[in-house]
């Protein structure tokens, strides 16, 4: 959901995130416009992030985990790297700066145990420095840039789907078991 929504958001790209293995190169000229609709993408990357975020925090052993998952850490961790830079302003930039590191000491951990979560851990580090050492004039705030809270976005989806499955509905249960048994 992250690399869907954030090439249609205010998060710019960095050259800088090439460092990283799990980070896809980003797409021509996504920097370049911002777009009407770029606060509801931008917000749909947070919520993806906070999600991924609230995940890290349950209590489970990280073994248990696939190597996957450290590239969705490193992916949530650069989007909200660059909310930092451009959309968040304290009190919650202090907020969504400790979630970061709590990604980089989860990415640390894992690097005990896969080697891919150290070399993220390290590129983590490379990266996160470079992002948040570009000073305040550099920035270029979009003027679109407003992100709608996460609470006010409504979520639930109303889909028209028949979970009774008609077409099946008509078929005689013992005449398909006795046809799954032949076969």
């Amino acid at each position: 959901m992250i690399d869907i929504h954030r090439q249609l958001s205010s998060l710019k790209y960095f050259a800088i995130e090439s460092v990283s293995k799990c980070i896809p190169p980003p797409p021509p000229g996504c920097n370049d416009a911002i777009k009407d609709d770029a606060h509801i993408h931008t917000s749909k990357v947070l919520f993806a992030a906070e999600k991924i975020n609230n995940l890290l925090t349950l209590p489970t052993r990280f073994t248990e985990h696939t190597p996957f998952i450290i590239c969705m850490i490193t992916v949530a961790s650069i989007a909200q790297l660059s909310a930092c830079q451009y959309i968040f302003k304290e009190p919650r930039l202090s907020l969504e700066r400790d979630k970061i590191r709590l990604n980089m000491g989860v990415l640390k951990m894992m690097g005990e145990v896969w080697t891919s979560g150290s070399r993220e851990y390290q590129a983590m580090g490379i990266i996160a420095r470079e992002i948040l050492s570009i000073q305040d004039d550099e920035v270029q705030v979009p003027e679109l840039a407003a992100v709608v809270p996460v609470d006010a976005m409504d979520f639930n989806y109303d889909f028209d789907v028949n979970w009774g499955c008609d077409s099946f509905a008509s078929i005689n249960a013992l005449d398909f078991t006795a046809d799954m048994i032949t076969i």
